[in-house]
C-alpha cells in the first residue's frame, strides 16, 4: 500500500468512552462538514495493519464496518456516543472502524474494506459517505449523521438528521398545549418528504399546518418574516428545519427571534445552538440510541441487501428548553430541571 494509507486510521473493536452529549450543530456542519470527528477509540494507521495481512495472518470477517471523519473536539463526542450505540447492537461480532481525514484516498478505504469483507458499512458525515460512495465498493451501506432526503437519495438506506414531525409536534404541545397552528417553510427539492410526514402527523394531532415553500435564503427569509408578523401569540408556532439552503443563521434568525420576543411568538428549532440565542426550545440528536438505530438498519441491510430501506427521519432527539422564553411566553418552566441542557 502506497503512503495515501497515512490518510486513514483504523479503529480497533474497543468501544470508546461513554462521553457527554448536547454540542451545538447545525445543517452546515452536518452536511457539508466532517461533522462527527475522531474518538478516544485507540487508533492505528490502516498501512500498518498491511504487513500482518501480507504475512497471512487471519481476521475474522466482521459484520458491520463503520466509516467516519477524523476531526477534533467537539465532535469526537458525538462521534463516540454513536460508536457506543452501535457497538452495543451488534452482539456476534464488534464492528471495525475507520477514521478518515479530510485527505483520505479512496483507493485506501476501499482496499482496507476489501481486506474485512464486512456485511454492511455504516457512514458517518459527508466525509464518509462521499469516500465510500466513490470508492467503488459494492458493499451495502446505511448513512448517518447526514441531512439526507429520499427525495434526492431514493435508493439510499439510512437515518436522516431531519426531526421526525410526529416527534416534533408531540414535544411542542407538551411543553406549549395550547397550539393550533404551526407555521413552516420548506424546500421543494429536499424537504417534500418531511413536508409530507408533517401535514399527515399535524392533522392526527388536531393541528394546523401551514407550509410555503422556499427555493434560497433569500425566500426563506420572505416566509419567515412574514408568518412571524401573522403568527398569533401563544397559540402559533413557528418551526426552524435544519435546513440551511433556506434558513440563514446568521441574518434571519435573530431577526425571528428579536420579533418574536416582543410579540410573544413561539419558535422552536432543529439547531441546538438556537435555543441559547431564545427560541423556546431546540433539538438535538440522542447519540446513543441513533446508533442503536444505526447499527438495527444495518443488520437488517444485511441480511437482504438487494432491499434499500429508505430514509428514516431522526426520532431519536433530545430537548434544550429556554427557560428564559418559557417564562417569558407564560409557560410553566418548574418540570425543566430533568433536561440535560437548558438555557436560562
Amino acid at each position: 500500500m502506497d503512503n495515501s494509507c497515512l490518510t486513514v486510521r483504523e479503529g480497533t473493536s474497543e468501544r470508546p468512552g461513554n462521553l457527554s452529549s448536547g454540542v451545538p450543530e447545525d445543517r452546515k456542519r452536518l452536511s457539508q462538514g466532517p461533522y462527527y470527528g475522531a474518538t478516544c477509540i485507540v487508533l492505528i494507521l490502516a498501512c500498518l495493519s498491511a504487513p500482518l495481512l501480507a504475512r497471512g495472518a487471519s481476521l475474522p470477517s466482521p459484520n458491520v464496518c463503520v466509516l467516519y471523519p477524523d476531526v477534533g473536539e467537539p465532535y469526537a463526542r458525538i462521534t463516540a456516543e454513536i460508536l457506543n450505540g452501535i457497538a452495543e447492537r451488534i452482539s456476534a461480532s464488534q464492528p471495525c472502524t475507520l477514521a478518515l481525514l479530510e485527505q483520505a484516498d479512496t483507493h485506501a478505504a476501499k482496499g482496507w474494506l476489501s481486506g474485512r469483507s464486512p456485511k454492511v458499512v455504516i457512514t458517518l458525515g459527508r466525509l464518509a459517505t462521499h469516500v465510500l460512495e466513490t470508492s467503488g465498493t459494492r458493499l451495502p451501506y446505511v448513512i448517518g449523521a447526514l441531512d439526507i432526503s429520499p427525495d434526492t437519495r431514493p435508493e439510499a438506506s439510512g437515518i436522516s438528521l431531519a426531526v421526525d414531525p410526529a416527534v416534533m409536534f408531540d414535544h411542542l404541545t407538551k411543553i406549549a398545549p395550547r397550539i393550533k397552528r404551526v407555521f413552516l417553510v420548506f424546500e421543494p427539492a429536499h424537504d417534500r418528504w418531511l413536508l409530507e410526514r408533517a401535514i399527515k402527523e399535524a392533522s392526527a394531532r388536531g393541528l394546523e399546518l401551514r407550509a410555503e415553500p422556499a427555493a434560497n435564503v433569500l425566500e426563506g427569509a420572505e416566509r419567515y418574516g412574514h408568518f412571524v408578523q401573522i403568527a398569533e401569540p401563544h397559540t402559533d408556532a413557528i418551526w426552524l428545519t435544519l435546513n440551511n439552503a433556506i434558513i440563514d443563521d446568521q441574518n434571519l434568525v435573530p431577526y425571528l427571534i428579536e420579533k418574536a420576543w416582543y410579540r410573544k411568538i413561539i419558535i422552536v428549532s432543529n439547531t441546538l445552538e438556537h435555543a441559547r440565542w431564545g427560541v423556546l426550545f431546540a433539538t438535538y440528536p440522542d447519540n446513543r440510541a441513533l446508533g442503536h438505530r444505526l447499527a438495527e438498519m444495518a443488520l437488517q441491510l444485511a441480511e437482504h441487501p438487494e432491499h434499500p430501506l429508505g430514509v428514516d427521519p431522526l426520532r431519536d432527539i433530545k430537548i434544550a428548553p429556554n427557560t428564559r422564553i418559557m417564562n417569558h411566553l407564560g409557560l410553566p418552566a418548574g418540570s425543566t430541571s430533568h433536561f440535560e441542557i437548558r438555557y436560562d
